[in-house]
């Protein structure tokens, strides 16, 4: 016990403390944001392919309308089938520039 409180007024006594606490602390500190900053772009990625995903989304919609509308046709299974393959190559260009994009802000 005598050893321990000995040791415990050294550590009080020395110079080195108050730049100990400091470097904790700033050592939390930079953790703290780190965590935060990452927890933040990753719910911003999320976002951006939710919002990218709506737009596609409206925009695979017109294009079936409008597909429907200059052939004439009534049945939404060849609807939907004329429209996708009319749209699926801008889909894809639209996604690999997305990711692209994605893969760009993650490496920054």
């Amino acid at each position: 016990m005598e050893k321990f409180l000995q040791m415990q007024q050294a550590l009080l006594r020395s110079r080195r403390l108050p730049l100990v606490v400091i470097v904790f602390t700033l050592i939390v500190l930079a953790a703290t944001i780190a965590i935060t900053t990452r927890q933040v772009r990753s719910r911003i990625r999320e976002q951006i392919a939710s919002r990218d995903g709506e737009v596609l989304h409206a925009v695979a919609t017109m294009q079936m309308e409008q597909a429907a509308a200059d052939i004439g046709l009534t049945d939404a299974a060849t609807n939907l089938g004329t429209s996708l393959r009319s749209c699926s190559r801008r889909l894809v260009c639209a996604v690999s520039w997305a990711r692209a994009c994605l893969m760009g802000r993650e490496s920054t």
